[in-house]
């Protein structure tokens, strides 16, 4: 995809979708665990069990949007 395909699809993505770095789009609703790291990005954990970092470029909508 392109960059103007990606931001289409992404806005088209249900609310519950939250892009949490460049490489990486998550449910928020599937979130089993957030802690903080040491460098200034957070680590988070998904009922899958997949493990992603939210990069500090990320972090502050993030919060926001999870109201933390």
């Amino acid at each position: 995809l392109n960059r103007i395909d990606e931001i289409v699809m992404f806005q088209q993505l249900s609310k519950d979708f939250i892009r949490i770095s460049k490489s990486s789009i998550i449910n928020i609703k599937k979130i089993k665990h957030i802690e903080a790291a040491f460098n200034g990005t957070m680590k988070i954990e998904l009922e899958t069990g997949i493990k992603e970092v939210i990069t500090r470029n990320y972090r502050k909508k993030f919060k926001e949007r999870l109201g933390i």
